[in-house]
């Protein structure tokens, strides 16, 4: 694939393994932000209605459970919720999914990835911080699929270390999804 296609596709649908519903632009980039810095959860039904609008059931994801990309608990702590287990619990209730935000733990703190600039920099500052729920490690069976969900993708390298440690755990079919990239 060419720099511009990769670029294209990368922007409002498949790249890497991972679905974004919309390009990280214009209504949708602000619906975001204000989510996820100012608060407004107000947001949240509408956005995941329109989410559940534009994913239509695939055959080889039925019955998925939708995990949410963890925070750590200090972040959790201070901005007082998950946004990605908000909406994901939301779309997944809409789209007739099971829902376990509890899945993965994100075991050690790291910088937000907005505050990393390099490719990189956004590998390295990932590299080893989520784990399996120790409570949910009987749950995992083989051709289970699950959907590791985030709000939005940059360079995909949250979801990628999720899908890591849920494929070494024996999942069997890991996709990702998020709002935008």
């Amino acid at each position: 694939m060419c720099a511009d296609c990769v670029r294209k596709a990368r922007l409002g649908g498949w790249y890497q393994g991972v679905f974004s519903i919309w390009k990280y632009e214009g209504v949708i980039r602000q619906a975001i932000l204000k989510l996820k810095y100012k608060f407004v959860t107000d947001l949240v039904e509408e956005l995941s209605d329109l989410a559940a609008e534009k994913l239509i059931p695939s055959p080889h994801t039925l019955n998925p459970i939708l995990v949410p990309v963890p925070l750590h608990k200090s972040r959790l702590r201070e901005r007082g919720f998950n946004q990605a287990e908000v909406l994901g619990k939301a779309i997944a209730a809409k789209m007739g999914w099971a829902f376990a935000p509890d899945f993965v733990v994100r075991i050690q703190k790291t910088k937000p990835q907005v505050e990393t600039k390099t490719r990189a920099e956004r590998l390295s500052n990932l590299s080893g911080v989520f784990e399996i729920n120790k409570n949910h490690q009987l749950l995992i069976i083989n051709n289970q699929s699950l959907i590791v969900f985030d709000d939005v993708a940059t360079t995909g390298s949250t979801i990628r270390e999720m899908k890591k440690v849920l494929i070494a755990a024996g999942v069997g079919r890991v996709y990702g999804l998020t709002i935008a990239s």
